[in-house]
């Protein structure tokens, strides 16, 4: 009987040796391998560029003739530097509609009569800085032709009398071309308003200043203006009283 009870101390001591051993085992843990490829860059969203001002092109338009039209264009200026067309989206403004005003949404005005106005735009509370447009009026095409009474002699010219013709305001850059025929010689005058004035004076033709002047029985020039002003034609004999005095003339002045 005790010898039972010897074995089975036995295997009781070796079971519970057993249990002790696996309770007291250790568990390693590895880490984790770094990724050999490069991990995604998550991209930084720059904030949204904001509007800084709006400018309208051209800047100094040349002069615009009554009944034609300009073109102006309106760019919008960001934050980071970008520009955008915003041309057909802004509220264009004439400061005077009796002498330009815009005839479509997108920047085409039309000149409606002569003098300066200025003109903006203006876009989600920024407005233009003002530009400044001259409009001028329509080139005239006058032409006279006039032929004297004949026969009657000093009828029309006799002791240094003139012809004057013309007496218009003109632009810059517009012609007057001059012509006569006549049975003796004359002398044609350009003037402008201020010569003309001194012409006038008594022995105004002694010393007379003048853009242009042409003696002869038959001639033809032209003249173009170089500063905007009423300009005048002239035409003189300047024959004492009875002596070759003018009896048939024609002339024809032009404006173009």
């Amino acid at each position: 009987m005790k010898k039972l009870y010897s074995i089975i101390a036995i295997i009781l001591v070796m079971v519970a040796l057993s249990l002790y051993g696996c309770s007291s085992r250790t568990t390693v843990y590895q880490p984790v391998p770094t990724p050999s490829y490069p991990l995604p860059v998550v991209p930084t969203i720059p904030p949204a560029p904001t509007l800084i001002s709006i400018a309208v092109t051209p800047s100094y338009p040349s002069n615009l003739t009554v009944g034609n039209t300009q073109q102006f264009y309106c760019t919008a200026l960001y934050s980071n530097g970008s520009a955008a067309d915003i041309t057909s989206d802004v509220t264009w403004s004439s400061y005077n509609t009796n002498v330009a005003d815009f005839v479509t949404s997108s920047g085409l005005v039309e000149g409606t009569s002569a003098g300066v106005v200025n003109i903006t735009s203006a876009f989600l509370g920024f407005v233009s800085a003002p530009i400044s447009l001259t409009v001028i009026p329509s080139p005239t095409t006058t032409t006279s032709s006039v032929t004297t009474y004949t026969g009657q002699k000093n009828r029309i010219f006799n002791s240094a009398s003139t012809e004057t013709l013309l007496g218009t305001y003109l632009q810059p850059g517009q012609t007057i071309t001059v012509s006569w025929s006549a049975d003796g010689s004359l002398t044609g005058y350009i003037f402008d308003s201020n010569e003309y004035n001194n012409w006038q004076q008594p022995y105004g033709h002694i010393s007379v200043s003048y853009w242009r002047s042409e003696s002869g029985s038959q001639y033809t020039y032209s003249f173009t203006v170089q500063n905007a002003d009423n300009y005048y034609v002239v035409l003189y004999d300047g024959f004492p009283a009875g002596s070759n005095s003018i009896e048939d003339y024609s002339f024809t002045v032009t404006v173009h």
